[in-house]
């Protein structure tokens, strides 16, 4: 989940292959999900960690989250230095690219 000052911008579901590591080079698979399609638990554990980080700005960074077997989402790790490139052709360009365009808007604002 991929978060700019607290709007959540976009979203990409890594499955593994088999096992746990969902690593592309692993063969992993990515998928591009609308930001609507958030599965809900996963969309209010993301809201939860923003809130816990609202003090800092610019906020910009991605949440990785893994899916339970209690079907709970839980905290992988926070990216600071979130990927903001497509998975071909599982993305959608003009996301990527509004991203890339609010986080310099972002940044620039916080100078």
């Amino acid at each position: 989940v991929f978060i700019i000052n607290g709007e959540i911008r976009s979203c990409y579901i890594r499955q593994p292959e088999e096992g746990l590591l969902s690593n592309v080079n692993l063969g992993g698979s990515t998928e591009y999900i609308d930001v609507d399609e958030i599965p809900e638990k996963a969309l209010e554990k993301s809201k939860e960690i923003d809130r816990a980080l609202a003090n800092i700005s610019p906020r910009i960074y991605s949440i990785d989250l893994m899916k339970g077997d209690d079907g709970e989402f839980w905290l992988v790790e926070l990216n600071d230095k979130p990927a903001v490139y497509c998975f071909k052709p599982a993305c959608d360009m003009n996301v990527e690219f509004k991203n890339i365009r609010r986080m310099f808007e972002v940044m620039s604002e916080a100078v």
